[in-house]
Order: structure tokens, then sequence, then C-alpha cells
């Protein structure tokens, strides 16, 4: 039995479906929570996270800040595999289990290709830089299929192990930079067949006739036109009837007007050099004195229409099959190789068909996703929610949790943001439209008020547009109209929408406090950086109520600097609830108390209820200090 019974077409659907449900603005509300000031008993290694109820708890306790997801913080990701010359990557087939193979790279940290061929296992020696929408073939041998190309928008979901992978809905302006990848999937091809490949070359066909090495080659006449008929000419063309039975005629001629076209020959009369065929040229009357080839034919059964392949030769045998038409509809399909017999030869080949809809049309479920990449950050101190002199050894999922039973981002004005382009410069965008003025979107009929625009570093025909209660979702290609305050009066922009990127609850706050945070004096005027320590346990007198101590700071007053009477005690593993008229005391680690060290003046009490909403993820790592002007970028990469 597999270790994985899941289809990767379903872990595939289930990422995206979770995807989709944490973009929706109606949707889950995702948190990541940083915690765990205290030490591990080995620092250098942490302990594998349990999936427990108690493992649970313990980080609720001493959860010391979360922070909420962004819609524009989340991506689906693929595994990343940098082109690097040398190396064998694996081709695509329909028929192997492609999910731990490496049979797509990025070159160039921007475009990502599939491979087709690889040329029967050989290294790749040549970067693959074309986009075109077709396969193509580069000069080591190997095929590749362009498939999508990142920008400077997906750079916060590049990694050294991963990439961002998407697909296209709609873009409506060339300068839009995925403009390739939207022709990829609109010439993409259902049941189409992109290679073939040579299980067993099988004999050698000893009756070929390349006619650019042979001078002399060419076509003398039509022998009977009406019956497909002509008489050929050249130094190893044979005098034997029938030898050419089977096998195919190839204009090679550039000159002619049937350059590259193939057709089968259905008898040969060795006595006049005449031939038949089954199929006649788009152009009878422009094969006179044209050089021709003589190649095995490539039959191609199925339920599908179209295809059509040329035998490639290497001294009398085929040396790989090159796709002339790749046809569509198929669902299953077989070939086999014909020359000088009704009989197939002895060759063997594997017949690969494309993945539904096409190569290209789907690079989600063409490259197999099934991880989800969140990325976000704690810059500073989050307007004073985290202080910067703690440390944290965890982190978190927690999905919906809830501030006195309200479910956090419920209800609301919000923001969608979405990239938008322009055939023109659109970099002063922003300038010309006033804060709060009214939108209309052409398209859709869709209304919102600006809100903000951030134009694209480097790229003056796109950038982010911000538009504050949109009644609805835009839709892609919906063109900005700038309004008067009654939605009169309407300014035709040119500016259009070419992708969403996200939602986010206006004055919404992002960061939580967690800790129990306890505003502290004395009347000695002794208060210093030192007075407390973190990871001590502090009580207090009346309530009996301890805690653990995630930060201490002294209180900063304008004009004055920091206070030596007032300070802050940030707390986690809070026992019981302290009081105004509490005294605090350290308990030292042998169990000594050094009382009345300072007074509690107020407290305020974490900010989100206490286990609340749903605990999807945690990891252990080692100690992350922070420090007044740092930022902790964290992405955690979610796998099906």
């Amino acid at each position: 039995m597999p270790s994985n019974p899941l289809k990767q077409t379903f872990k595939t659907r289930l990422i995206t479906k979770f995807l989709q449900q944490l973009q929706d603005g109606d949707g889950d509300s995702l948190f990541l929570g940083i915690g765990k000031t205290t030490e591990w008993n080995d620092e250098f290694n942490p302990p594998q996270p349990l999936d427990t109820l108690e493992a649970e708890t313990n980080f609720w306790r001493e959860v010391i800040a979360l922070k909420k997801i962004s819609t524009r913080d989340i991506a689906l990701v693929i595994p990343r595999h940098n082109w690097t010359a040398g190396t064998v990557y694996d081709a695509f087939r329909d028929d192997v289990d492609m999910s731990d193979l490496k049979f797509y790279t990025l070159v160039d940290s921007k475009r990502i290709y599939k491979c087709i061929d690889n040329n029967n296992g050989l290294p790749s020696n040549t970067k693959p830089f074309e986009t075109f929408t077709n396969v193509f073939q580069t000069a080591d041998g190997y095929q590749w299929k362009f498939m999508y190309q990142l920008s400077e928008i997906d750079d916060e979901f590049i990694t050294d192990d991963y990439i961002p992978v998407f697909t296209v809905k709609d873009i409506v302006s060339t300068n839009d930079p995925r403009q390739n990848q939207l022709d990829v999937q609109n010439a993409a091809v259902d049941g189409s067949i992109q290679f073939i490949d040579i299980l067993d070359a099988g004999t050698p066909f000893v009756y070929t006739i390349d006619g650019s090495t042979q001078v002399g080659t060419y076509i003398i006449d039509q022998g009977v036109p009406a019956e497909l008929k002509y008489r050929i000419s050249g130094p190893d063309v044979s005098s034997a009837s029938g030898v050419y039975l089977q096998y195919s005629l190839k204009i090679i001629d550039l000159n002619s007007q049937n350059y590259g076209e193939i057709r089968k020959i259905a008898a040969y009369d060795g006595s006049t050099r005449i031939l038949t065929l089954e199929e006649n040229f788009s152009e009878p009357d422009d094969v006179i004195g044209y050089n021709f080839s003589i190649i095995p034919s490539i039959v191609i059964s199925g339920d599908g229409s179209g295809a059509r392949a040329e035998a490639k030769m290497n001294n009398n045998f085929i040396e790989y099959v090159d796709m002339t038409n790749s046809g569509l509809g198929y669902t299953f399909s077989t070939a086999r190789s014909f020359g000088g017999s009704i009989t197939p030869s002895g060759d063997v080949f594997d017949v690969v068909l494309s993945p539904p809809n096409g190569h290209g049309f789907d690079a989600i479920y063409e490259l197999g996703s099934s991880s989800l990449m969140i990325s976000t950050d704690f810059d500073k101190d989050e307007s004073d929610q985290i202080k910067t002199n703690s440390d944290f050894r965890q982190f978190s999922l927690i999905s919906n949790p809830s501030i006195m039973g309200n479910i956090i981002g419920s209800g609301g004005d919000f923001i969608h943001s979405y990239f938008v382009v322009s055939e023109s410069p659109i970099s002063n965008f922003g300038d010309l439209i006033q804060a709060s003025s009214k939108l209309i979107f052409n398209g859709s009929g869709q209304t919102g008020e600006f809100y903000e625009f951030i134009s694209t570093i480097g790229n003056p025909s796109s950038g982010i547009l911000r538009v504050l209660n949109p009644t609805k979702r835009l839709s892609v290609s919906d063109t900005v109209v700038i309004c008067n305050e009654n939605y009169a009066n309407g300014s035709v922009t040119g500016v259009a929408i070419s992708r969403f990127l996200g939602s986010q609850e206006i004055n919404e706050k992002l960061t939580y406090r967690q800790t129990t945070r306890l505003r502290v004096s004395t009347e000695n005027n002794d208060f210093t950086e030192t007075t407390f320590s973190e990871d001590t346990i502090v009580r207090g007198s009346v309530s009996n109520a301890s805690g653990t101590i995630s930060s201490w700071n002294l209180e900063f007053v304008d004009g004055v600097g920091f206070s030596n009477s007032v300070g802050y005690l940030d707390l986690v593993n809070v026992l019981v609830g302290f009081t105004a008229a509490d005294q605090i005391s350290v308990i030292l680690p042998s169990g000594v108390q050094s009382f009345d060290l300072a007074s509690v003046e107020s407290i305020n009490t974490p900010e989100i209820d206490y286990k609340s909403g749903n605990f999807l993820y945690l990891e252990n790592i080692q100690v992350l200090e922070r420090s007044q002007n740092q930022r902790e970028e964290i992405k955690i990469v979610l796998t099906i």
C-alpha cells in the first residue's frame, strides 16, 4: 500500500480550496502567534512539537502576540528546482507518478519551464529562455514548455526551497508581466500529444533517403496527377518495386509551397520510379523539381484526431519522433512505424498524452502544488504591542480567535487590493484622484471609494489600487472611472483591473498583545533596566497571582527620558489575576522571595480570548532574540 493514498489532484484541490477560503472576505481569519520566552532544556535542539491538548494549552499560556495574516501574505507554492547546467531533468510522463520528480525548472529566478523530453536521460546544458506557447527544443536535445513567469510581487514567496505557483484569469494590457502565461493557457489543447517516446528502436529502415545530403534527389514530374502519382529521381532511388510501400514522402525544399509536408506512400513501381500517395500535397503543381526525403511513416491511433508525427532518422534508425501536429481530444493513443510493408516495424513507442486541458493550462495542477506558504513579519514593537527586548521559541497558526466572544474581523469596512495595468504610464495615477473619490468600474458596474495607489517600481504602467468597500469583488478587465461624490461626471482613466490581491478590514488591528501587562511604580526612584529579569517569576502580595516575565521596560517620558520610578512588566504563564492592590515580589530559582519591589498601578490583560479559535499549527525553534530595530520575517509552509 502506498505511504499516502491521496491522489495528487485531490491534495492540490484541498490546498486550493483552503487558499480560497482564506482569501474570501467572508471566510476564515488566520493569525500567526509567537511565544515561549522560557528556555528549552537544550536551547540548541528544541523538541519536536506534539499534537496534544497539553501542547496547545502550554502555547496559549506563553504566547506574547498574535498577528492577523493578510490575504496578500498567502500563496500556493511548489518545490524550487533551479536550472543548472549538467543536470538531468525528468521528462513529463502520463504513466509515471511525477509528484517527487524534478520535471520542471526555474530559470534565472524568473521563468518556469516543464520538461517534455530529456533527450534519453542526458544532462541539460542549454538554458531554456523562450516564452513561446508551443513546445520548443534547445540545442542539447531537451524539449521544454514555458509555464509562467515570476515578478516582483511574488518575491516574498520565493525561498531557497519554494517558489509560488498560480494561474492567470485574465489581463487587459500587454504591459502585464503575466501576459505570456495567459497566452500559454489560452493556447493549451485538451487531449493533445506533445511527445512520443521511443522505447525500442527496432530494426533499420534500409530504404530511407535523405534528400538534403544527396545531390540530384528530386521529383521529376507528375506521373498521373489525378491518381496521386509522382516520378522521383536520385542516386539512391531503388529500382525494386514495393520497397517504399508505407514509407512517407517529405518535401524538404524551402522554395516549395509544400515545404515540410509529409505524405504516406501507397505503392511504388520500381521500373518507372513512380510512387503513389495516399493523399496529395496541398499544392500539387508546386512539387516538380524540388528535393524530397523518404522516411518511415508514423501512424498514430486513438480516440482523438489530427495528431501527426515525423520520424527523425540517424543511420536508418528512428532517433526521435517530431510532433508536426499535436492533435486534440485523445484520452488514449498508440503509435506504430511503417516502411516497406503493410506490417508495422518492430519499433516500440510510448505516446505521452497531455494533462487535462493541455500543457500549460493550469500550472497549479500540472506542477502538483500541495503546499501553501504564509509569509508575514513582526516589525519592531508593532505599535507597542510586542516589546523589542523579548525573545520567543514557538510560533503557531490559529484561525478565528475572538475578543470577548466576538470573532475578530466579523464586521466593519474593508479595503480590496488589486493589481492594475495601463497601456500608458500611470505612476502619477494616485495624484489624479482625491482621497475618498468615488470610483465606478466599467465592465462589472461595481462601485467603491479610492483609498490608495502604489506604483510598481520599475514598471510605470502598473501598480496596486486599493479600493474602500467595493460593492462586490471587481472583475478582471474592469476599467476605472473617477467620479464626484454622487458617482457622476465620470472621467475614464484607461487603468484596468488585472487581478485581485486580497482584502483587509480597514482600521482593523493587525497585531494583538497577549501578555498581561502591569504598570508598576516605586517610591524609591531606584528602577533600572535590570530591576526585573526575563523568565523570572513574580507574585502579587494580595491576589497571590503569579506570572513569568517576558520583558521589563522603563516608562519613557517625553522631554525627560526614561523614568526611574515607573515601568512595565509583560507577563506570561499568569495564574489567577493581579490586582491594583498588589505589591510585586520576585521568586528566585532558589525559592527565596524579594518582597515588595514595586506597586501595581494598572493591569492590561491579554487582548484575545484565551484558547479561542482553532489551533492549526505549532512549530518549535531555537531562540530568536528581538531588538529595537529588528524585523522578524516568518514563513510557514503547510503541505498536505
